[in-house]
């Protein structure tokens, strides 16, 4: 898994911006277990995605809103 951005909320807004340290943006290794339970989950989103159709917002986010922001 590798973090490259961050969802931070500035003025009310939220914004991606990259990590706040250099040790923030990093490469972690993950369990096959976890590697199949986030693949269950991107199923999931996909689906999600497909039913709303243009009401969803693609920020590419493991964990976005219901709306995909």
């Amino acid at each position: 898994l590798s973090i490259t951005t961050t969802v931070q909320r500035i003025a009310g807004q939220k914004t991606l911006t990259t990590p706040k340290t250099a040790t923030s943006a990093r490469t972690l290794l993950l369990p096959d277990v976890l590697i199949k339970v986030l693949r269950q989950h991107q199923e999931r989103q996909a689906h999600e995605r497909e039913a709303l159709g243009e009401e969803w917002q693609e920020y590419d986010l493991v964990f976005p809103s219901e709306r995909g922001t």
